[in-house]
């Protein structure tokens, strides 16, 4: 009964032990996929080159490719480990449906892109491990494609999609080490109903932008966690070739963390909203217009974002900037106090928290009685400055709950405290056993 009882102990204290094993940052689960070099996984071949419709199809029926490159049935290329000096995958002129899916590309620092795509329609990139290259996938004068859950890591810059139109996706991939952008987009048009998408993607430690749009109409970038960034975490910039045009971007619910700022926008019409930028090195949010005539960075919207924990201000407003619009927002523990900086022109500031003015509210109608008064030449002030946080991050953040630079969150930590509480029970148990038996 007693050596029973032994072998309970130790199972219980197993299982607790392993409860404390740490959980895997994305990065790090697919750092450590296996398969990315699996000789089994992977077919060796040469470089893969194809300039047309006809050209595909001679080379799909000599490599028993699967597919006709109709929407059905795309032609498949696939499961290939492709090492070289040059590009890697390079695909023009193609109207025929296609997958480049679960490819190990090598490019060997060389200066071409390990997948070129030009003047092509119908396709996506999917699952692909790229690496050592100077850029990793590069799309111009392409539409209607989709760049999905690849890996990019050592390359200069790892997406840019140039002179393209939507509907265009780019959506969970992960996006490490790198030395230039994570993502740019230039030239490119969406409209209201094929918008240009970037979504749920994973870009850290650059050492330059996360994101990077310029001169770009009706993208939208939503749900991206951008971290470690030395530079900016996302740029919006139509100071040049579109001129007052209306951008018609839309910032939403992305999460911008350790960078050196963490959203700059040189665009107009702009909706930013529900985002978290924290742990700045500089401000979190900034407009700014161009320095040429009627350029106004005007008409943004920015709404219910978290401004948190930046070294400077929360947002700063630049000077020629026209009717944007802050309101809703948290601005929670920034280094500068007042915590935002209006410059602009017909600036809006209402109804936003700011955790360094939270009282008096006599009248207990959660507006504090007295206004927030601005930095900046405007000297406007928040009217109505709201007495509580708009989001439950802020509360976490004010309570010192939530920390930004650990590998963690909130429910991880608290899993490993407790299991490392009944752990230490369970060796105690286990000794006082031990002395009793023997």
């Amino acid at each position: 009964m007693r050596y029973n009882l032994f072998q309970s102990l130790l199972t219980i204290l197993l299982l607790f032990s392993l409860l404390t094993i740490p959980v895997l940052t994305k990065n790090q689960q697919d750092l450590n996929v296996s398969s990315i070099e699996n000789a089994a996984f992977y077919e060796n071949r040469h470089p893969i080159h194809i300039d047309s419709d006809e050209n595909f199809l001679s080379i799909a029926t000599e490599n028993e490719w699967s597919g006709t490159g109709t929407i059905e049935n795309p032609i498949l290329i696939q499961r290939y480990s492709i090492e070289g000096i040059s590009w890697l995958i390079r695909i023009q002129n193609i109207r025929l449906h296609f997958h480049i899916l679960d490819n190990y590309l090598n490019t060997y620092s060389s200066q071409w892109a390990a997948i070129q795509i030009s003047n092509s329609t119908n396709f996506i990139i999917e699952r692909n491990t790229i690496l050592n290259g100077t850029n990793g996938i590069v799309i111009y004068n392409c539409s209607n494609f989709s760049i999905n859950e690849n890996i990019v890591t050592d390359e200069y810059s790892a997406i840019q999609i140039a002179n393209c139109s939507g509907p265009i996706v780019v959506t969970e991939n992960s996006i490490y080490d790198c030395i230039g952008a994570g993502i740019i987009i230039s030239s490119s048009h969406g409209t209201e109903e094929n918008r240009l998408v970037l979504d749920n993607n994973t870009i850290s430690d650059l050492r330059s932008v996360g994101i990077h749009i310029l001169e770009s109409v009706y993208v939208s970038v939503i749900r991206n966690h951008i971290q470690s960034v030395r530079q900016t975490g996302i740029i919006m910039s139509n100071r040049e070739a579109l001129g007052s045009q209306a951008a018609q971007c839309v910032f939403s619910f992305n999460l911008m963390e350790n960078c050196n700022r963490g959203l700059w926008i040189l665009a107009s019409d702009c909706t930013i909203h529900g985002n978290i930028l924290m742990n700045c090195s500089n401000e979190g949010l900034r407009l700014q217009s161009s320095s040429l005539e009627n350029q106004s960075t005007s008409r943004n919207r920015i709404s219910w974002n978290i401004f948190a924990l930046s070294e400077s201000y929360g947002v700063i407003i630049e000077p020629s900037c026209t009717n944007n619009t802050v309101l809703q927002n948290d601005f929670v523990h920034n280094g500068i106090s007042p915590q935002a900086n209006d410059n602009g022109i017909s600036t809006v500031f209402v109804d936003n928290f700011y955790s360094d003015h939270t009282e008096p509210d006599i009248d207990n109608n959660q507006v504090v009685d007295v206004p927030y008064q601005l930095a900046g030449t405007t000297g406007i002030s928040d009217s109505r400055p709201h007495e509580n946080p708009y989001r439950n991050e802020s509360i976490l953040i004010i309570n010192q709950m939530y920390y930004s630079d650990s590998p963690f969150n909130a429910l991880d930590l608290m899993r490993i405290a407790v299991s490392s509480i009944v752990s230490a029970i369970c060796v105690f148990i286990l000794i006082v056993f031990v002395r009793k038996r023997f």
